[in-house]
């Protein structure tokens, strides 16, 4: 969507997939959010934000993202919810450029 220059790539799979990577890669767990780590991706999965309940299971998400060039974008309200719930600068800069690009492309 062009909100912002990007260093890593957050994204969510399959369980079967996360099995999958799970068997070739290690897993590392820091304050309960386990993650896949491979170069600059970021493979989310149990305890991340993406895998919370209260904004749907990772399959429902993935079936229905938003879908660029081919590739699928968990939807930007999503998105605009898990990071008005962090606190961290980075966050919060995120959430004011997402509003922002949010008002300006609204039909």
């Amino acid at each position: 969507r062009n909100i912002r220059e990007i260093n890593d790539l957050d994204i969510i799979v399959y369980p079967d997939i996360w099995q999958e990577l799970s068997k070739k890669y290690q897993i590392t767990k820091e304050d309960n959010f386990e993650s896949i780590c491979i170069g600059n991706i970021q493979v989310l999965g149990t305890g991340s934000w993406f895998t919370d309940s209260q904004f749907g299971s990772p399959v429902n998400q993935i079936d229905n993202a938003d879908i660029f060039d081919g590739y699928r974008f968990v939807k930007l309200d999503t998105i605009l919810e898990i990071k008005k719930r962090k606190t961290r600068p980075k966050n919060i800069e995120d959430v004011r450029l997402i509003e922002k690009y949010l008002l300006e492309n609204s039909e």
